[in-house]
C-alpha cells in the first residue's frame, strides 16, 4: 500500500494536467483543488505565493476564470540527491548518476578549489536518507551533515525522499556486496522495480527521517505487513540500517537537559528498532525554528558506521571481540552470574560457537580440560581488592598463586583451577594500569573535566590500585578477551546510583571502555563487538 502512496503523490503532479481534456463544469472544482495541492505538495515560499495566488483567482465569476493564467510553478522532484558542491546545480535524479560525479575527476578538481575536503574514493559509501520538505525549505543541516560526513572519511550518498517512499529507495535503488552475490547465486531475487541501471552498491543505509523503513510518517494501512517486508529488504541487503537524525520536537537545550522525550523517542528508537534499526544516534535539534546539528554527534555517527563496516570487511580470524560477565555487588561471588543464565557454560558455547565461525579463540576449544568455570574462577581473582590494590604487575602471578593453591586441595579455592593448566585453555591475563593523564589524553580535556569534577581526587572510586593508577584487567584468548563489566557507581551509595542527574562514570569506568576500544597500536584492546553475559 505504501508504492501506491507514492503512486498517489505522483499522479497528484499530472492530475491537473490530465484533467483539462475533460470537457464541462464539473470537474473544474477538482482541477482547481488539485492544482493547488500541487503548489503546496511542491513546497517553498514561491510555490505557497503562488498558492494562495490560485485559490484567490479561482474566487473570480467565470469569464476571468477562463483567461485565468496559473503561475509558474518551482518543481523539487520527489527524489534526488544533493551535495555542497552542487548547491547552484541541478538536483541529480538517480545514485548511479550522483556516485558518476562524485567520483570524478572534475569534482575532485573543484573540492580542491573550493578547499572543501572530499573523503577518498575508497572510502565506505553510505546512504543517506534525508527529507525532501528540508530541502525544500532550505534547511542548512542537510548540508552541513554532508560537509562533516565528507571530512570524516565517509562517503554520503545523500538522497531527499518524501518520507513514505524509503523502501522503494532501498528496493529499487540501492544494493549491497552481498545482495550482489547472493543474487548471482539464487539465494535470492530482484523486485521487478529494480533498476540497475540506476542504483549504487552501498555499505551501510543511514536514515535520518525515522519511522518504520515502509510507509515512514504514513505507517501501514494493514498491519505487520510493514514488517516482513522490512525484513526482507534488511535481509538481502545485510548491511547495517541505522536510524540517525536530528530531533524535530525538541530544542538542543531541553534534550541535553532531559533527554529524548515523548513521541520523538518513538520515530527515532522503537519504530525503527522494529524493522531491525541499530545503533541510534540523535545528531542535533532545534534551535528556534530552525533545524542544528551537534558536531559531536556527526563524529560520532560516522565513526559508528566506519566500524561497522570495518568489522563486515575484516575477516573472522582477526576480529578482535571483547566480552563482558556481569559482576555486581563485587567481592561476594557474584562473578559470573546472572538470572536464569548459566554463564560458564554459555561462555562455553560462545567459544565454541566463534571458533566454528572461524574466529581465534586460541587453544579454549582444542584443550579438553577447559572450562567457562575456569575462566570465571579466574576472573573474580582479579576482581579482589588486594589483587587491584597491587597493580596489573602481579596480576597473573595472583591467578597462578590461586591455581598452584587448588592443586593442593585448599578448600577456599575454585576447586575447578586445579586442572591441567587451570582449565583455562592456554589464556593469559591481560590488564593495563592507566593514570588520570593517560585518561585525559584519550577522553578529552572536556569529559576529563566532567570526570574531575563528578570524582575529585580523593574519590576516584572502585578499581584503583595502591598508586592511585586506574586497573582495567581480563583474560586473553585468542583475539577473545573476556573481562568483568566495571562498576557503574559505588555500592554503598545507591542513591547516589539512581538519583544523581549527571552521574558521569567513574575514572576506571571510563578507562575500562577506553581500553577496550583502542587499538593495540595505542596500548588498547581494540575490540570491534562487545558481547555482555548477565545484566
Amino acid at each position: 500500500e505504501e508504492d501506491k502512496i507514492s503512486g498517489y503523490l505522483k499522479f497528484l503532479k499530472i492530475g491537473p494536467t490530465l484533467l483539462q481534456y475533460v470537457p464541462g463544469e464539473k470537474a473544474g472544482d477538482l482541477k482547481t483543488w488539485l492544482e493547488t495541492y500541487r503548489y503546496w505538495n511542491q513546497g517553498g515560499l514561491q510555490n505557497v505565493k503562488s498558492m494562495l495566488q490560485l485559490v484567490s483567482d479561482s474566487c473570480k465569476n467565470k469569464q476571468d476564470r477562463e483567461t485565468l493564467k496559473l503561475p509558474e510553478l518551482q518543481v523539487t522532484p520527489d527524489i534526488g540527491l544533493i551535495h555542497p558542491l552542487r548547491q547552484e546545480m541541478n538536483y541529480l535524479e538517480s545514485p548511479a548518476s550522483y556516485m558518476e560525479w562524485r567520483l570524478s575527476k572534475s569534482t575532485y578538481d573543484l573540492a580542491a578549489k573550493q578547499k572543501f575536503q572530499m573523503a577518498p574514493s575508497k572510502a565506505p559509501k553510505v546512504a543517506i536518507l534525508l527529507y525532501r520538505k528540508h530541502v525544500i525549505t532550505e534547511q542548512r543541516y542537510l548540508y552541513d551533515l554532508i560537509t562533516m560526513m565528507e571530512a570524516q572519511g565517509v562517503i554520503p550518498v545523500p538522497i531527499f525522499i518524501n518520507g513514505v517512499e524509503a523502501h522503494t529507495i532501498v528496493r529499487d535503488l540501492l544494493t549491497s556486496k552481498d545482495e550482489i552475490q547472493a543474487v548471482q547465486r539464487g539465494h535470492c531475487s530482484r523486485e521487478p522495480t529494480y533498476q540497475a541501471n540506476m542504483a549504487v552498491c552501498v555499505d551501510a543505509v543511514v536514515n535520518t527521517i525515522g519511522f518504520p523503513l515502509v510507509g515512514g510518517p504514513a505507517g501501514s494501512i494493514e498491519a505487520g505487513r510493514n514488517l516482513d517486508v522490512s525484513k526482507k529488504l534488511l535481509r538481502d541487503m545485510n548491511v547495517p540500517y541505522i536510524v540517525s537524525g536530528p530531533l524535530l520536537l525538541q530544542s538542543i537545550p531541553q534534550w541535553k537537559s532531559n533527554g529524548v522525550l515523548g513521541l520523538q523517542s518513538v520515530v527515532l528508537y522503537s519504530l525503527p528498532e522494529l524493522d531491525g534499526a541499530i545503533d541510534t544516534v540523535v545528531l542535533g535539534g532545534l534551535v528556534g525554528d530552525k533545524i542544528a546539528l551537534v558536531p559531536e554527534r556527526v563524529r560520532k555517527l560516522t565513526s559508528r558506521v566506519k566500524q561497522w563496516v570495518a568489522l563486515r570487511n575484516t575477516p573472522p580470524k582477526d576480529r578482535k571481540i571483547a566480552i563482558q560477565l556481569y559482576g555486581f555487588p563485587p567481592n561476594v561471588g557474584a562473578v559470573g552470574t546472572a538470572a536464569l543464565l548459566d554463564v560458564p557454560r554459555s561462555l562455553e558455547n560462545l567459544l565454541k560457537r566463534l571458533d566454528e565461525e572461524g574466529y581465534d579463540v586460541g587453544d579454549f576449544v582444542d584443550d579438553p580440560e577447559s572450562s567457562g568455570e575456569s575462566l570465571v574462577a579466574a576472573l573474580s581473582v582479579l576482581c579482589e581488592d588486594s589483587v587491584i590494590s597491587a597493580g596489573t604487575k602481579t596480576m597473573q602471578a595472583a591467578v597462578d598463586a590461586k591455581i598452584d593453591r587448588a592443586k593442593v586441595g585448599d578448600e577456599t579455592v575454585a576447586a575447578t583451577l586445579a586442572k591441567p593448566g587451570g582449565g583455562l585453555g592456554g589464556s593469559v591475563v591481560r590488564s593495563k594500569s592507566v593514570s588520570m593523564d593517560d585518561l585525559e589524553k584519550v577522553v578529552g580535556k572536556y569529559m576529563m573535566k566532567k570526570i574531575r569534577r563528578a570524582w575529585p581526587g580523593n574519590e576516584k572510586g572502585p578499581g584503583v590500585s595502591s598508586q592511585g593508577d586506574l586497573i582495567v584487567s581480563g583474560i586473553q584468548i585468542g583475539n577473545i578477551w573476556i573481562t568483568v563489566q566495571p562498576l557503574l557507581g559505588i555500592e554503598g551509595d545507591p542513591m547516589r546510583l539512581l538519583f544523581e542527574r549527571d552521574l558521569t562514570p567513574h575514572p576506571q569506568y571510563c578507562a575500562a571502555y577506553e581500553f577496550m576500544r583502542l587499538d593495540e597500536s595505542e596500548g588498547g584492546i581494540g575490540a570491534q563487538a562487545v558481547v555482555h553475559f548477565g545484566k
